[in-house]
């Protein structure tokens, strides 16, 4: 039966089936002269992949997860303004610091202040005046 099923095999002339019962009847009575033909059988017999199945899902448009995208992209935002302010900060500057000077060094400063003020207000006056 098997060497019948093996001639009928390597002429092109077994169905699905039929080389499905070879295979089963090689495995049962195995021996080491139909160990290629074993190899060969389980080979052919195995189950192809649904290739249009397959194409069908690459070819599917892939769904995207914009609310992660959207997250990804406020981190990576908040990120960037974090550094940013932390970088580009203004560096605080050292209040000058005030001359330490005499009461009279005072007094005089002002009364020449005041003197300037009195001045600058009386050609003003003198101006209205003329007109």
């Amino acid at each position: 039966m098997i060497d019948e099923l093996l001639t009928k095999f390597y002429n092109g002339e077994t169905s699905p089936a039929e080389e499905r019962q070879l295979l089963r009847l090689l495995e049962e009575n195995q021996s080491a002269e139909h160990q290629a033909d074993i190899r060969l059988l389980r080979t052919l017999c195995a189950e192809m992949p649904d290739f249009q199945a397959m194409a069908a899902k690459a070819s599917a448009p892939r769904r995207v997860n914009w609310l992660r995208r959207l997250s990804v992209a406020a981190a990576v935002a908040i990120l960037f303004a974090a550094a940013g302010t932390f970088f580009f900060r203004p560096v605080p500057q050292p209040a000058p610091v005030a001359e330490e000077i005499t009461i009279d060094q005072a007094r005089e400063t002002t009364i020449m202040a005041l003197t300037a003020y009195n001045d600058a207000i009386t050609r003003s006056l003198d101006k209205l005046n003329n007109l």
